[in-house]
């Protein structure tokens, strides 16, 4: 009988086939998610420049007019006073969030009496769709409301929160500080159950009080959950439209018009698609800078302290 040796596997071979398969099994991973991102994303950006650059109400073909629309825009004085709509919108609702935020966050980041109670209080706003949180504010905010009938508990006329171009602001500042509590409350809670806690140690044994103490560890150590909370802020209070739309609608006299109101007014209202995106881009343009400079401030500050 003849013995017949089995040829050996060449170990080179085989690690090849076991690259090309890993490589097909990642294909199969990326490939589809990819195409998604490509046709709902980059595709729309690409179109979105192109029709940024046309007259276009889709109701007929576009036609090419260059850059017409950004001239328009730019020279647009309801374009200006929504920016500044939306400046202001940003300037109330994003240091306050944060500020409130934080505090929330070190109020249930120790072991506490009740404080699970406080964590669940502080989430559940956010679980509430943003149309009946609104309808909710609307009927606090009334001019009979119970905010106002808690100041004149207090012998305080409340201001008219909804009709009064100075106040209305303000008031929807305070719904979006009231509704956005929860998530951004658990990653500062996250982030300051990670700082070492031989920091604060070391703060004490230097003579270091709370609030220098909160100032040379605590916020530094949390600096990239601050930037990242933050810039989404930021981005989001750039874009805010839902909650202006359903309170006010824009009003009264132009007071909460917002940019991303004004596109949509434009462009779903007016028909003016061309213009519209020419907006949206500009926007993008916009929310791009503040994004840059919160960076930039966020390293200085981080190097102060």
């Amino acid at each position: 009988m003849v013995n017949v040796k089995t040829p050996k596997k060449n170990k080179v071979t085989g690690n090849l086939g076991y690259f090309k398969q890993q490589k097909r099994l990642a294909a199969a991973f990326v490939i589809p998610p990819m195409l998604l991102f490509t046709i709902f994303v980059i595709l729309p950006l690409v179109m979105g420049a192109v029709l940024s650059l046309t007259d276009y109400n889709v109701i007929k073909s576009p036609t090419f007019i260059g850059l017409e629309n950004f001239k328009r825009a730019l020279t647009d004085p309801y374009f200006y006073k929504a920016m500044w709509n939306t400046f202001r919108y940003v300037i109330y609702v994003v240091p306050a969030s944060i500020i409130v935020q934080l505090l929330a966050a070190v109020l249930v980041s120790k072991n506490r009496p009740f404080v699970g109670f406080f964590r669940l209080c502080f989430y559940i706003p956010s679980l509430t769709s943003s149309v009946a949180l609104t309808m909710i504010w609307r009927q606090i905010l009334n001019n009979n409301g119970l905010l106002n009938n808690l100041l004149a508990k207090f012998s305080i006329a409340g201001p008219n929160w909804l009709t009064s171009t100075e106040w209305v602001m303000l008031g929807i500042a305070l719904m979006t500080v009231w509704g956005t509590i929860g998530p951004n409350m658990l990653l500062f809670t996250s982030a300051l159950q990670n700082v070492p806690e031989e920091l604060y140690e070391a703060a004490r044994v230097d003579g270091a009080g709370t609030i220098r103490t909160f100032f040379s560890i605590t916020l530094p150590c949390i600096g990239p959950t601050t930037f990242l909370i933050t810039t989404t802020g930021i981005i989001a209070g750039l874009q805010a439209f839902e909650t202006l739309m359903l309170l006010t609608e824009g009003g009264p006299a132009w007071s909460t018009t917002t940019i991303t109101y004004y596109i949509y007014t434009m462009g779903m209202t007016k028909l003016e698609m061309g213009y519209a995106i020419a907006m949206a881009w500009l926007l993008f343009l916009v929310i791009a800078i503040f994004v840059a400079i919160n960076k930039r401030l966020n390293h200085e500050t981080s190097d102060l302290f």
